[in-house]
This record gives C-alpha cells, sequence and structure tokens, in this order.
C-alpha cells in the first residue's frame, strides 16, 4: 500500500479530468482559457507529487498520474516532437545541470 500526497481540494475535479484523459489514453486537456483546467492547475498538482508534467515542443503536454488507483497511467504521448524541455515547471537542461532547486527557480 502506499502513502500518496493528497491531492489538492481546489483541484480535485482537475486531477479528476486528467485522471480521466489517461486512462483513456487521450490527449492532455488543456488549462483555463482554452481549456476546462483551472489556471494553475497543473503546477498545483505536481507540485503536491500528484502528477509529473512534461512539455514538449509545440508545447504539447503529457502528465503522469502519481497517486490513486490509476498511479502511471500517463495521457497520450508527444507525437515525435523529441525529449521533454520542461519537467514539471523546470528546464530540463537545467535539471540536468543541478540548478532545478534555487529558490525563485521556475
Amino acid at each position: 500500500m502506499h502513502n500518496d500526497p493528497e491531492v489538492p481540494k481546489d483541484y480535485a475535479a482537475d486531477f479528476d479530468l486528467l485522471v480521466a484523459a489517461a486512462v483513456a489514453g487521450k490527449r492532455c486537456p488543456m488549462t483555463w482559457p482554452d481549456g476546462p483546467l483551472k489556471y494553475k492547475a497543473i503546477p498545483a498538482l505536481y507540485r503536491a507529487d500528484c502528477i509529473r508534467s512534461e512539455l514538449y515542443g509545440q508545447n504539447f503536454r503529457r502528465v503522469t498520474i502519481l497517486v490513486g488507483e490509476h498511479r502511471g497511467n500517463s495521457t497520450k504521448s508527444s507525437p515525435n516532437l523529441g525529449p521533454p524541455w520542461k519537467v514539471n515547471g523546470k528546464l530540463v537542461r537545467d535539471l540536468k545541470l543541478g540548478r532545478g532547486n534555487r529558490p525563485g527557480f521556475t
């Protein structure tokens, strides 16, 4: 049994939308104003360790569920856009250099 972190209450509905998309293998829903997810839902959920967010070329987002019964499910994979350039809000090149945990770094 896992000790999962709690999904932030303000973003529970957003988390449910991400889970539904991941289980169905669909593309990650977009955030407001272009989609159904609340503004700042994605960062709130990855900071709570509920999801992993990867951004690819053309801002294609793939989310992996990290908690609950659907842990490990991901939204649709990037269509040949190369490796992610950002993971959980941090630039991949800075993560490789160990600079991803500086205070104020986003």
